[in-house]
């Protein structure tokens, strides 16, 4: 399985401790509601030149912050969803006021965070492993940077869907909190789609 840890947190969590974060489709980057990159997407990542690498982080980092920054809301929304839950853990158990307004803390201060990107790309790493993924791409990696690109604008779908559907505040009731218990042990993965599914069976040993 993909370590969606790496690449993308918790949708919980990050609505509650960060901000993040829509894009033209006509080129590179952080111009279109699809990713893409001026990189030659036939390479192979096993192959890839240090500076290929850099650019397509660079390109990938500009793309998921405007791409993120236009789901904010859900976004923080979720977080806020997550902060009452936990709220509602407490005991003595808290009034309903109280958790309503735990809500509402969460989302204010995750609107006002600043924006940035899911990847570090002061952290990284040349040649052949490119950011976000757990081990070097090896020698026998079919996989190219298309099947990056693909890869990478499915997580960004998945992610911004996972964090969907959260209740506004201020609707937040008893039967919503009792229905939808927080899991303070751990949070349910990303369920990936077929694109990433893809590239980890061309290299399984970059996701070990």
């Amino acid at each position: 399985m993909i370590r969606c840890s790496r690449m993308f947190l918790s949708v919980t969590w990050l609505g509650s401790m960060i901000a993040c974060g829509g894009v033209a489709d006509d080129g590179p980057g952080a111009s279109g509601t699809k990713f893409r990159s001026s990189v030659v997407q036939t390479k192979l990542l096993s192959a890839l030149p240090a500076e290929d690498a850099a650019s397509y982080c660079k390109e990938l980092a500009d793309w998921e912050t405007q791409r993120l920054t236009a789901a904010r809301p859900e976004l923080c929304a979720s977080g806020g969803w997550w902060a009452a839950q936990y709220a509602d853990t407490t005991y003595p158990p808290l009034p309903l006021s109280e958790i309503r307004a735990a809500c509402t803390s969460s989302y204010d201060e995750c609107m006002k965070a600043e924006v940035v990107p899911l990847i570090d790309c002061a952290g990284a790493p040349a040649g052949q492993k490119l950011p976000a993924w757990n081990e070097p791409f090896s020698s026998t990696c079919p996989a190219t940077v298309a099947d990056a690109v693909a890869c990478h604008n499915e997580l960004i779908d998945v992610y911004i869907a996972a964090s969907s559907g959260a209740p506004e505040c201020s609707a937040i009731d008893s039967s919503a909190l009792a229905a939808h218990p927080l899991e303070l042990d751990g949070y349910e993965p990303l369920v990936l789609g077929a694109a990433c599914q893809n590239l980890q069976d061309k290299c399984p040993d970059a996701f070990n």
